[in-house]
């Protein structure tokens, strides 16, 4: 069979292919309509033989050339992780990286590691995800003028002018926002696909119509994923870090994931004090303070502060009196402070704090009254 590897640039693409144990040169064709036509032409030969074709994850850079590719029945298509393409090159001990390095190694990687198939989303898929990620970013863009206006008018010596501007400016965001949001549900309304999905995220109680919208914008374009996968999708997986017995960093959460995602899903997860999606999103701790610390944390607003601040929070357990002696070896002394931790109670700890907004979103939708899973 053969392979080929391809390089993504913003500008061009490079090639290395391999036939019948051959390697040809790398070759250069434009990221272009017309680039990706060549490209086929090159790929296929004039024999049109079956090729395995693998490329890295680049955004939009690498969208239009990977549903060129994925097009034809006679091109086995693999988008890997950049991530996961830069740890192979370091098992090769390849330590260069250029565009012809880049291809060879996604050509050794498309032989040598088991075959993925790359599943293209549908198109009203990838306009819905266009539009949910252009919402966020006009939110992000209206908090940030809503604080500068809030600056501006605390300000005495601020012109008159100047906070007309904001005020015009935040307006425009706010109708655009709308139009936006309409085009969203719109779209939703003639695919019943989409329809279904965005009524079951919708159903619990404690997430709106907004959160359910950036989470199905970024669902529905990576197709059929578990809960765990979607959680290492978002960024949200608990990440440990030890070696023997003398290595034994802090346990903490990836961040290496989908930022759009994530943030969906902390605003989700930080929607009320109470109810059914808080009360199932942090497990009670146990122990004489129960009511008072109903949530590994102390409390679903310590969280959700540690969710915006991207930190974990002191684990909720009452401090306890230590005994110490004084600097003299005069008699033992009470002072306060916070009992040991074992490294798995604070690694469960911190997967309960950091991840189960993501899983439990998951979890509620499959067990919501509609009875199916968001994933199907």
């Amino acid at each position: 069979m053969n392979y080929a590897g391809v390089d993504v640039r913003a500008q061009e693409l490079v090639v290395r292919v391999g036939r019948q144990e051959r390697r040809e040169e790398p070759r250069r064709f434009d990221n272009t309509p017309a680039g990706h036509k060549a490209l086929l032409g090159y790929l296929l030969g004039r024999g049109r033989e079956p090729i395995r074709v693998c490329l890295e994850a680049s955004g939009n850079y690498s969208l239009d050339v990977a549903l060129a590719l994925a097009a034809r029945c006679e091109i086995e298509l693999e988008v890997i992780n950049p991530k996961a393409a830069r740890r192979f090159a370091e098992a090769l001990d390849q330590r260069s990286k250029n565009d012809p390095v880049d291809a060879e190694v996604l050509l050794e990687y498309a032989r040598r590691m088991p075959f993925t198939r790359w599943q293209p989303p549908r198109e009203q898929d990838l306009q819905l995800r266009a539009i949910t990620r252009q919402l966020s970013a006009l939110t992000q863009d209206r908090a940030a003028l809503r604080c500068r206006l809030h600056a501006a008018t605390v300000a005495h010596s601020t012109p008159p002018c100047v906070v007309r501007e904001l005020r015009q400016a935040i307006a425009q965001l706010q109708r655009g926002l709308v139009r936006l949001t309409r085009a969203a549900q719109a779209l939703v309304n003639q695919d019943p696909f989409l329809q279904r999905r965005l009524q079951l995220l919708d159903s619990p109680k404690g997430i709106g119509q907004a959160t359910a919208l950036a989470v199905l914008g970024e669902l529905v374009v990576i197709g059929d994923r578990s809960p765990r996968q979607l959680t290492k999708h978002a960024g949200l997986d608990v990440v440990e870090f030890s070696s023997g017995t003398s290595v034994h960093k802090k346990p903490h959460i990836s961040h290496a994931g989908n930022a759009y995602l994530r943030k969906a899903v902390h605003v989700g997860a930080d929607g009320g004090p109470s109810g059914p999606v808080s009360e199932r999103l942090l497990p009670p701790s146990g122990g004489r303070r129960e009511t008072e610390n109903a949530s590994l944390g102390g409390g679903h607003a310590q969280a959700s502060a540690c969710h915006r601040r991207h930190v974990s929070p002191r684990p909720a357990v009452r401090r306890g009196p230590v005994m110490s002696a004084g600097r003299s070896g005069g008699p033992m002394k009470k002072k306060r402070g916070s009992p040991h931790l074992s490294r798995e109670e604070k690694k469960t700890c911190l997967f309960n704090r950091e991840s189960t907004g993501l899983r439990l979103l998951f979890h509620c939708t499959q067990h919501s009254a509609c009875g199916s899973m968001l994933i199907s």
